[in-house]
């Protein structure tokens, strides 16, 4: 037996015992998908492995073929599977990103209205803390990212535009990903995605670079000495730095609802 069929297995053995579709009110094939959910969970699959074909599953959850689809296209929507086609082909896990979730929510954020520049002012609240976090919790691997990243801005020409805004970029992405808090992690990743993905010109003329450069290294540096304190402040200054340059130069842009797609 191969390890998708051993794996196929192991989730219909779970849901067996646990699948239980009179247990709410709400739709069956909603239930359906958090059960699935939960038995991914309960035997630690991950991204690449396959479900149990679509008659195993049917048995097991007591369901029928629509109800089926309809549960693991609600997964498919969220990013968590694939539909693979041919023989061998079903519902195989993926590895969920951070894309998933903002794609999601910039549903909600388009239906509320929420502009570029609200998402702009809570990157500004929530940048500096995490900065903090992330100077006390001290996480190996993102400390070495982290690192690197400022190695790279390190070797870029600051005449190089598209260049700068890459590492410019990595280098916040990071630290919005070192706070060892998995909510606030998921958060800041998620604002500067949805913030991004309104392609802007760079704000910081090129004289200027060298010196943004600079005050990366220093927040950095006071994450690497686990000084919470002064990675907040100098975060916090470099994030009203950046707030007030986007007003400059991209004021009216930010005033732009936050599109779906």
């Amino acid at each position: 037996m191969d390890a998708d069929a051993s794996d196929a297995e192991s989730v219909t053995a779970v849901a067996a015992g646990q699948w239980n579709q009179n247990r709410r009110s709400d739709k069956i094939s909603e239930k359906l998908a958090r059960q699935i959910v939960d038995d991914i969970l309960a035997q630690g699959l991950e991204a690449g492995r396959m479900l149990p074909a679509e008659a195993e599953m049917m048995k097991v959850y007591s369901v029928g073929r629509s109800t089926l689809r309809e549960a693991l296209r609600l997964l498919e929507v969220q990013g968590l599977l694939t539909m693979k086609p041919g023989p061998r082909g079903g519902p195989m896990l993926m590895q969920l990103s951070v894309a998933d979730f903002a794609r999601n929510a910039k549903v909600h954020l388009r239906l509320r209205g929420t502009t570029y520049r609200e998402i702009l002012e809570a990157r500004l609240a929530i940048e500096p803390l995490m900065a903090r976090m992330a100077a006390e919790a001290q996480n190996s691997g993102g400390l070495e990212q982290l690192r690197a990243a400022i190695d790279e801005a390190d070797a870029i020409d600051p005449t190089d535009q598209l260049g700068w805004q890459q590492v410019s970029d990595l280098f916040h992405a990071t630290i919005a990903s070192m706070s060892g808090n998995s909510v606030l992690d998921l958060l800041g990743m998620f604002l500067r995605a949805v913030y991004i993905s309104k392609p802007r010109a760079p704000i910081t003329p090129t004289e200027m670079r060298s010196d943004v450069r600079e005050v990366h290294r220093a927040i950095a540096d006071a994450i690497f000495a686990k000084d919470g304190v002064t990675a907040e402040r100098l975060m916090r200054e470099h994030m009203r730095y950046y707030a007030k340059a986007s007003d400059k130069h991209h004021g009216d842009s930010l005033e732009t609802p936050v599109g779906w797609g």
